[in-house]
């Protein structure tokens, strides 16, 4: 595999476990704080989490969760209700030096949150939940689990409003690991996932459809390469989804994006330069936005997604730390990013691009 650029030369560590959406601080010299942002948030929804603590903001008020110091909030999504958020929770094996990850679920029907019920467990490890919400409601949630990190299988259950329903696994194991998952819900219901799987030469991005209860046969989004392509993130749309991913190329990542409209995928698209990682999606007046680190020159960056044409809006921020920004607002100028250090913010300018 090429070398990554100087400026990422840490990256490969963190991508093992191809980090969540997330901003950090300090919270009282106890460890980061992220600020976790869902793509689709009418009430500016924001969870504030650390290992153990957890707030929740939004136009409608703030919130705490109350936490084991074990457990670490992961995601969230807007219901009609309020909010579900999801995350892991470790613990030691007795007898054991090893220890294992559980998946857990908080709603926002309480003061601190009420606990779902649990999801069903089967190895060691559960990790990376993903959260599907249709029409202001949980519909399910998608999860990785295995005995090791190379052994992970996804697995799904659906939510029927009082517990879960039986698990399903969508893609076993291969032969290595399975990461990064990401998922959607369709507008028409349908659960859109997708994953960077290694194929025994590379990391792939795989996705499958479910239809009614059944789950398609997983497949890779474009054509076998020989290059790793890895965290995958997705966003819905009123005709399909959208997904966004990196790819190794002449030695650099870049970000990818490929529609998926009427149980097919369109044609690939560069929607950054070379040296762009960790996207996540922000959606505001109805536009997409992939928001990325950058190398060179080190900073933040966000591009609109919006539409299928070659010509995009790029708006660039240097020298802006590590820690990464959530999406304020949007306006006719540019993208508005905000830290979880209270007041801390950058407003940026659009620059068209091709």
């Amino acid at each position: 595999m090429r070398r990554l650029p100087t400026e990422l030369c840490a990256i490969p560590v963190i991508l093992l476990l191809f980090a969540a959406p997330t901003a950090a601080r300090t919270h009282r010299n106890r460890g980061p704080v992220t600020a976790i942002q869902p793509t689709d948030s009418s009430s500016h929804l924001v969870l504030l989490s650390r290992s153990g603590w957890a707030r929740v903001k939004s136009d409608r008020g703030r919130s705490r969760v109350s936490l084991r110091p074990e457990e670490t909030l992961t995601g969230i999504a807007e219901t009609g209700l309020g909010w579900v958020a999801v995350g892991v929770r470790r613990s030691e094996i007795a007898g054991s030096s090893g220890s294992e990850t559980s998946v857990f679920l908080v709603a926002s029907t309480g003061h601190n949150g009420t606990r779902l019920p649990a999801l069903e467990q089967r190895e060691a490890l559960q990790l990376r939940p993903v959260l599907l919400v249709h029409q202001g409601q949980l519909a399910g949630a998608a999860w990785l689990e295995g005995e090791s990190q190379r052994t992970m299988a996804v697995r799904f259950a659906e939510w029927t409003g009082v517990d879960w329903g039986p698990t399903q696994t969508v893609s076993r194991p291969g032969p290595g690991s399975q990461t990064g998952l990401s998922g959607v819900t369709l507008a028409g219901g349908e659960i859109l996932l997708a994953w960077s799987r290694y194929d025994g030469s590379d990391d792939e991005i795989f996705w499958t459809l479910r239809e009614g209860a059944t789950w398609s046969s997983p497949a890779r989004v474009g054509a076998d390469n020989t290059t790793p392509d890895i965290t995958p993130v997705l966003a819905g749309s009123g005709r399909g989804a959208t997904l966004v991913w990196g790819r190794m190329d002449d030695g650099e990542y870049r970000l990818l994006a490929r529609e998926f409209r009427s149980g097919e995928w369109r044609r690939e698209r560069a929607v950054t330069p070379h040296g762009s990682v960790f996207p996540t999606l922000a959606r505001s007046d109805g536009r997409l936005l992939v928001i990325y680190r950058t190398a060179r020159p080190r900073g933040w960056a966000v591009t609109d997604l919006d539409g299928d044409s070659p010509v995009l809006r790029r708006a660039r921020l240097e020298d802006a730390g590590d820690l990464r920004p959530v999406l304020a607002k949007l306006t006719p100028t540019g993208p508005v990013l905000q830290w979880t250090r209270p007041g801390r913010s950058a407003a940026l300018r659009w620059n068209t691009v091709r």
